[in-house]
């Protein structure tokens, strides 16, 4: 689960080189807080909603 900060100190954060099922990931987030992942798999979907966040 990624739970990214709105307005935290960091700024905008990157991670490259994130291996998902032979698949090289890439996890960004940005100043607002908004999370951006390129790369993943064909098939793989990543799933925003409210409720997860919450958890």
């Amino acid at each position: 689960m990624l739970r990214p900060l709105s307005g935290a100190a960091l700024g905008a954060l990157t991670v490259e080189g994130l291996r998902v099922a032979g698949h090289e990931v890439e996890v960004s987030v940005g100043h607002d807080g908004t999370a951006t992942v390129t790369g993943l798999p064909p098939g793989m979907r990543l799933v925003h909603t409210e409720a997860a966040a919450t958890r």
